[in-house]
């Protein structure tokens, strides 16, 4: 799928295409990426694009989003909630085995912020297994800013 194709895509979403100033914040770093659900749009997106062997990356995100989720939820913690979650990470992340022991004895535990502990140190390892796949995506982001730059030039 080219990046011209990648915009259409974007237009239909519901979500604007992403504006010069989203560009520059997006590059800035991962965090501002994830921190931005417009950003998080995108970035899915760009881990959705048809022939791109993304898949993992794609549940990984969908991890750290339903991370956030849990971490912000004013109600007490949903335990089952945090369960999956910590059954995700074990799936998809790159833990250590402490990591994995801690998230076993967690995972039972009634203490809602020793659980939201946990997810935000599940969230961080997801974080930073997005990385090399943030790479690539500002890569793709610097193309859409030089083309946007030829197409003002043209015009």
């Amino acid at each position: 799928m080219s990046h011209i194709q990648w915009l259409g895509i974007w237009g239909m979403t519901g979500f604007s295409k992403p504006e010069e100033k989203d560009l520059n914040k997006w590059t800035k770093g991962i965090a501002y990426v994830l921190g931005d659900p417009k950003g998080q749009h995108h970035f899915k997106e760009f881990l959705s694009r048809p022939g791109c062997d993304f898949e993992k990356h794609t549940q990984i995100l969908e991890l750290w989003v339903r991370c956030d989720a849990l971490i912000n939820q004013a109600e007490s913690v949903n335990q089952s909630e945090a369960q999956e979650i910590f059954s995700k990470a074990q799936q998809y992340l790159h833990m250590t085995p402490r990591v994995v022991s801690d998230l076993q004895v967690v995972s039972e535990s009634q203490d809602g912020a020793q659980i939201k502990e946990e997810v935000k140190k599940v969230q961080e390892v997801a974080s930073n297994n997005l990385i090399d796949v943030y790479n690539t995506f500002t890569v793709s982001l610097q193309t859409l800013r030089s083309q946007k730059k030829l197409k003002c030039l043209i015009l």
